[in-house]
């Protein structure tokens, strides 16, 4: 019996992102206004800041003003709708 199992290809994904990035770079750069990102959080879970952390780096990478909001584990509902709110208001 033959093995018809295709064989693996590499997929070199650090050079397609990289060419990714540089076109956003590029495309941004020609907006007449600087994007600004924000994250809010209302989470004292580890992962959560990991997540926030690599939004801030790739937002750094990309030019892209980025703050976090950390409201703190003990949050409330009304506390994050209301900051979602007046973020939303920003002009």
């Amino acid at each position: 019996m033959t093995d018809l199992a295709p064989t693996p290809l590499a997929l070199p994904g650090k050079p397609r992102a990289d060419q990714v990035t540089r076109q956003v770079r590029a495309d941004l750069s020609s907006w007449d206004f600087q994007p600004h990102l924000v994250s809010v959080l209302a989470s004292g879970d580890p992962a959560s800041r990991v997540y926030v952390d690599s939004k801030a780096r790739q937002a750094k990478r990309l030019g892209v003003r980025f703050t976090v909001r950390d409201l703190g584990p003990q949050a409330t509902q009304e506390k994050l709708h209301a900051t979602l709110h007046a973020l939303s208001d920003r002009k």
